[in-house]
């Protein structure tokens, strides 16, 4: 079963020069203006995203070198100057339907409809929302962001190509899953408002019949709450990468459920526990580069005196009887869980590296995973069925496999083995998502990170 065939083939491309006199003409004898607008579009010509990027090679930097100063991208004047009618019915029809990706009502349509100039501004705030491109004031657990898109020289080379209908159809996320929202928010607007859809049973998605990416919960929104929560997802769509990794990982947080992906197809899917409200697991994408049998858990402060400190207090000898130690590193002292049946990081962890130091882990206490709501941890993400995605990450390896990991743990040592090859992972946070059944399923905005991001939006609304 598939959850993401994303559509590159309609996605234009654009040749970087040099330009012929004929290619640079719209039609017009404008050569001489139009020549520096396509060759200031093709200098610097944005990057494709990458899902997980590496950083230089230890002790290696990265040789710096004096690039030429790049010119200055076209203005809309300058776009606008050459225009013509059916271009400008092209744009113009884009910017009218784009109510339907979620946006505001004639949010892009310029007040003078009948000036080029404030439609190409117009075109150019519409391109750069649909990559993200709304929100300055990131909150910190959101770190995966948009990569960065230069309208201008993008819709430079559209109109010098004369493929803009390509290029304003390459705008959206190319997702089966965001064109589901889109459908279900056109349809939710165009049709009285269906019965509230209860969302699928744990053991559905436990057994992997069901969908990895709905839970049960609260699905009684109204059709208002219903659009609202539409719209917030179809704009986190907009913060991923273009071109996902075909192997990858995913975790709902919202839903906490985890799904493997290989080829681009669910082969893997179980329940998941995350993060509390206030200890929300934050939405990321790095990649797993190793997994440790039998770990240690290094505690955090803030948890040792939030928690485990006054509980040892209210029962004292807790703290060794869980097997919790005091031990001192670099000058400070922490405290250790060891290793064995009582470790709250059960007896194996994956990691990858991040900014918040979450991680996806085992679990000794498996009671969350027989609720429907599973927002306890502190912010790491509990699975159900660990050496499962053992199996997972390590697929076609000749030494590790599911069977081979679990006799190296039943040894007892803490051992860390790292990945064949880096696993993409994708912590993410969608409170409503298509079903097995390719209706769209609704789940709790544990969070209330939907709420915050629409605010968000409706304060950086700007025409550009």
């Amino acid at each position: 079963m598939s959850h993401d065939h994303q559509t590159t083939a309609a996605r234009p491309t654009f040749r970087a020069g040099p330009f012929t006199r004929r290619e640079l003409s719209f039609g017009l004898a404008a050569v001489a203006t139009l020549a520096p607008l396509a060759a200031a579009a093709q200098t610097a010509a944005p990057k494709p995203q990458s899902a997980a990027p590496s950083a230089p090679p230890a002790n290696h930097p990265a040789p710096t070198q004096s690039a030429a100063p790049k010119p200055p991208a076209p203005s809309a004047a300058e776009l606008a100057a050459h225009l013509q009618p059916d271009q400008r019915a092209t744009l113009t029809r884009a910017l009218a339907d784009a109510e339907s990706h979620g946006f505001g009502h004639a949010e892009f349509m310029p007040e003078d409809k009948s000036g080029d100039e404030a439609l190409v501004a117009a075109v150019i705030a519409y391109a750069r929302a649909q990559h993200g491109g709304r929100i300055t004031d990131w909150p910190k657990d959101w770190a995966l962001r948009p990569a960065s898109y230069d309208a201008e020289r993008e819709l430079a080379f559209a109109l010098h190509q004369n493929n803009l209908q390509a290029w304003l159809d390459s705008l959206p996320p190319p997702f089966e899953r965001y064109r589901a929202l889109r459908t279900a928010l056109v349809n939710l607007r165009n049709t009285p408002a269906p019965k509230p859809k209860r969302a699928l049973k744990p053991k559905a998605a436990a057994t992997g019949d069901g969908d990895p990416h709905a839970t049960s919960g609260v699905a009684t929104l109204l059709p208002a709450a219903q659009a609202d929560t539409l719209r917030a997802n179809m704009e986190r769509w907009r913060w991923m990468p273009r071109n996902l990794p075909a192997d990858r990982i995913e975790v709902n947080t919202a839903s906490a459920t985890l799904a493997g992906y290989r080829g681009n197809q669910v082969t893997l899917t179980m329940l998941a526990a995350a993060g509390k409200p206030k200890d929300e697991t934050p939405i990321l994408t790095s990649q797993i580069e190793s997994i440790v049998l039998n770990p240690v858990w290094h505690v955090p402060d803030s948890i040792a005196k939030k928690e485990l400190f006054p509980k040892n207090h209210r029962h004292p000898g807790y703290l060794r009887s869980h097997g919790f130690q005091l031990v001192k590193r670099e000058g400070q002292t922490r405290i250790e869980q060891k290793s064995g049946a009582k470790n709250a990081l059960g007896s194996i962890k994956f990691d990858f590296p991040n900014a918040f130091a979450v991680y996806l882990h085992d679990t000794p206490s498996h009671g969350a995973f027989n609720r429907n709501a599973r927002d306890v941890s502190h912010g790491c993400v509990r699975l159900q069925n660990p050496y499962d995605l053992a199996g997972f990450v390590f697929q076609g390896d000749a030494q590790w496999n599911e069977d081979s990991i679990k006799a190296a743990q039943a040894k007892e040592d803490t051992q860390r083995v790292p990945l064949p090859r880096p696993m993409p992972v994708f912590l993410l946070y969608w409170t409503a998502a298509e079903g097995a059944d390719h209706n769209v399923a609704f789940v709790k905005d544990v969070y209330g990170w939907d709420a915050k991001l629409l605010q968000l939006l409706a304060a950086g609304v700007r025409h550009a």
